[in-house]
């Protein structure tokens, strides 16, 4: 038989103390799962368990709950089918402006890049207000302007940055 103290709907403690005193008093060491008289005055009772259900709808998982000591002063594990949380965000890409650099430099247009930056006083104050760039609304709405400025399309822009300009 398996013992716990429950606490909490989700929440049950399974570790046997390895002492307690019995009805009289007297201090009880050993394994205390032969002792369950001793174990009901620490607030332990038998466990039922049941199996995880089989079936499962989609978009939901199974969470283990558990019931108060009951007449018979058992707790009863039992099964809650659960709404799945939303997957997260993907984290934000985070580009390096030296990698930037670099990479333009490489691929022959720091040239264009350099004329595209200093052709915007709103691209090169943010440029130059910075350390890195993130992958963000305000950079999506100057994509188009440095495609255009690079004679490259926007999906190749962001895949330019994706593959060498992103912080390590």
């Amino acid at each position: 038989m398996k013992y716990a103290k429950y606490i909490s709907e989700t929440t049950v403690n399974t570790t046997i103390p390895k002492h307690g005193r019995d009805a009289e008093g007297r201090l009880v060491t050993g394994n205390l799962e032969n002792r369950p008289d001793v174990l009901a005055l620490l607030d332990y009772h038998p466990m039922v368990e049941e199996d995880m259900p089989s079936t499962t709808v989609e978009g939901h998982h199974y969470e283990k709950r558990y019931s108060p000591p009951d007449s018979n002063d058992m707790i009863v594990q039992y099964w809650i089918s659960v709404e799945d949380p939303p997957a997260p965000p993907p984290p934000t890409k985070v580009y390096s402006k030296l990698k930037i650099l670099i990479a333009a430099e490489e691929a022959g247009l720091s040239d264009q890049f350099i004329d595209m930056l200093e052709s915007d006083r709103k691209i090169s104050y943010i440029w130059n207000a910075s350390n890195t760039i993130e992958d963000n609304a305000l950079l999506r709405a100057y994509v188009p302007g440095i495609a255009t400025a690079l004679g490259k399309t926007e999906q190749e822009i962001m895949a330019f940055l994706d593959e060498y300009c992103q912080v390590d």
